[in-house]
């Protein structure tokens, strides 16, 4: 899964189309730290350029047995955050929808 919007960087590049994947997660249950990088778009990650930016976040994912796993809870965390929340869930190849 990735997140997919319009992003106006400092730099004053625009990325219609920025393409935001989760890169790497780590920490406890109690609190989960993750790596955002973000892309010009999905084709440029698809052919391996380095990502425009790389932020971090750090949320409490939730561990009750019917929670979702924490990469997608991590997605969903930062749709709560100004500046994510109108980005679209894009799925990655060999992702389903549920």
């Amino acid at each position: 899964m990735a997140l997919c919007q319009s992003l106006n960087f400092e730099t004053g590049v625009i990325a219609e189309q920025a393409y935001s994947r989760i890169e790497n997660l780590s920490g406890t249950k109690k609190s989960l730290t993750f790596s955002l990088a973000i892309y010009l778009d999905q084709q440029a990650f698809s052919d391996g350029k380095e990502s425009l930016k790389i932020s971090f976040f750090t949320f409490s994912p939730s561990v009750e047995d019917s929670s979702p796993n924490f990469i997608k809870q991590g997605y969903e965390y930062l749709k709560t955050l100004p500046g994510f929340q109108d980005a679209i869930d894009v799925l990655e190849e060999g992702q389903s929808a549920g």
